[in-house]
């Protein structure tokens, strides 16, 4: 798993918002901003790389049967020919 809490030097003032200066900034530096990002993307990266759950690809052919029986269903009421 990918541990977002590791940060470059001085990134807890930084994510409160605080300079070298102990003053109020602006929000994230570019710097944080860049690090965050390659987390978050090894982090997505990682999950898109597992495979879909047996119970999620049951799911999904349910529903297309159903959706599949709702159209012939509504063809038929209709009169028209699918």
């Amino acid at each position: 798993m990918v541990n977002l809490l590791q940060g470059p030097v001085g990134w807890k003032r930084k994510q409160a918002g605080m300079n070298d200066n102990n003053e109020q900034g602006s929000g994230v530096d570019g710097e944080l901003q860049a690090h965050i990002g390659r987390k978050l993307k090894a982090a997505y990266d990682d999950i898109l790389g597992q495979p879909v759950p047996d119970r999620f690809l049951e799911l999904l052919k349910a529903l297309e049967e159903k959706e599949k029986t709702q159209q012939i269903d509504g063809a038929a009421s209709s009169g028209e020919a699918r």
